[in-house]
């Protein structure tokens, strides 16, 4: 059994009932003792045996696309960010945009009636081609997990939004089958339900991405460019191009590149942010030196022996998002209800809809299906999935900003009971550094 978990990279979850899945089929996998799925941050931790591909085809059977997790700079994700950010708000500007248009001519009259079918028609066709721009990744995903049998977030809003566009062309091409009171269009709401949960697509990938980066903005110690001496020169070079046996100049001021050794020179060196420890520790040749320290005194030569995530901060970063991936005991709750949460709504919606239709005032047929529809939309449970990692995230970040390094989330929850903490020295307690608290002239002496 492996004693570090394999993380992957998740593609295609959009609520809590996907996270209950890829984890089930995970755990299915031969050689797998625990798998666990963080919704928040689109990433799944393996503990056991068995081999990547064997995970990343249980993914893809379950409907899902996985790829060996790859830590990716700070930029990188800040750039992803935005790139999601902008097609999410673009998306959402689109379908908003026609659902306000179609809205503004419910109240001035501006179009003519439905009894002018082609006209109509081409509206339908319009609002058609708009749904499939703006939210042609929702009904994607539902026919995927309609294919596998389950039903998930997409599945909610694919049927919401795809019986409001029905019931409105029936009303257009064939008004005889409907009654006379229930024949209103319903091209609008369509538009405005992809338009709304795109929108908050958009400011839940945000919120995401920014608590993600936060959190590794706190451990982005290492320099970008570095000294690299080879043949007796000196040389400028990226950070990532930097090899184990490579010679690094480190400068007074500087954090360390690398893990590695000291060949030359002697210094002292802030290893707090490892070790807590406020008072700097002297280095000279042949002593060991850990990437995201900070060389104060003097130039030292360090031969690099870990680079990049081989690092003990490349560790630390990991150990972060495996605790990312870890889960409190209410998490479980969580995941048991949202297995059987969207079933549960689309009969909830079939019974919404039996009740007006026998039992509402006319037009019951119009009441039947905007209260079904509503049922569906309203019901999408994004904020099911989604809270408790997203507190989980904060919680870390939170923690890793005081200098607690947090292996396991469920420490949190359990945090939330105690009443009396024992601190074994005073070094875990104080800053170590020096701070101006108060200033007087010399006039104030007289």
């Amino acid at each position: 059994m492996t004693t570090a978990p394999q993380l992957l990279s998740i593609a295609g979850m959009s609520c809590a009932g996907c996270v209950r899945r890829v984890e089930t089929a995970l755990n299915e996998v031969p050689g797998v003792t625990s798998a666990s799925v963080n919704f928040a941050s689109q990433t799944a931790a393996v503990l056991g045996s068995s081999s990547l591909d064997s995970l990343l085809s249980a993914v893809a059977q379950a409907g899902y696309s996985a790829v060996l997790f790859q830590p990716e700079s700070i930029r990188e994700q800040e750039e992803a960010a935005r790139s999601a950010l902008h097609l999410a708000i673009s998306r959402s500007g689109i379908a908003l945009l026609g659902g306000a248009l179609l809205m503004l001519d419910m109240h001035l009259g501006l179009l003519p009636g439905l009894e002018r079918q082609l006209l109509w028609s081409g509206i339908g066709g319009l609002v058609l081609l708009v749904l499939l721009l703006a939210g042609g990744h929702f009904y994607v995903a539902a026919w995927t997990s309609l294919r596998h049998g389950t039903a998930t977030m997409d599945s909610l809003i694919s049927l919401g939004t795809g019986t409001a566009w029905l019931y409105s062309m029936l009303v257009v091409l064939m008004p005889e089958l409907v009654p006379e009171a229930s024949r209103h269009q319903f091209f609008e709401a369509a538009l405005f339900v992809i338009g709304f949960v795109n929108l908050g697509k958009a400011l839940e990938t945000n919120a995401r991405s920014r608590a993600s980066v936060a959190i590794q903005k706190l451990f982005d110690l290492t320099p970008q460019y570095v000294t690299r001496l080879l043949n007796g020169a000196e040389e400028v070079v990226p950070l990532e191009i930097v090899q184990e046996g490579d010679e690094l100049r480190v400068r007074p001021g500087e954090y360390l590149p690398v893990d590695g050794v000291v060949i030359s020179g002697i210094s002292s060196v802030d290893q707090s942010m490892l070790t807590g420890e406020s008072e700097a520790v002297v280095v000279e040749t042949g002593g060991a030196v850990c990437a995201g320290t900070l060389n104060i005194d003097s130039s030292v030569i360090v031969r690099a022996e870990a680079v990049g995530s081989e690092t003990v901060l490349g560790g630390m970063i990991r150990l972060i998002a495996e605790a990312q991936n870890s889960k409190p005991p209410i998490a479980d709750l969580v995941d048991r209800i949202s297995s059987v949460f969207v079933p549960a709504v689309v009969g909830l919606a079939l019974l919404t809809a039996a009740l007006w239709w026998f039992f509402g005032p006319p037009p019951q047929l119009s009441f039947a299906l905007v209260t079904a529809m509503s049922v569906l939309i309203i019901a999408c449970p994004c904020a099911l999935g989604l809270a408790i990692p997203m507190s989980i995230m904060v919680g870390l970040g939170r923690a890793a900003n005081q200098g607690l390094l947090v292996r396991n989330c469920e420490v949190l929850e359990r945090a939330a009971n105690i009443d009396l903490l024992v601190v074994d020295k005073t070094g875990t307690l104080t800053l170590g550094e020096p701070r101006v608290t108060a200033m007087r002239g010399l006039n104030d002496e007289s």
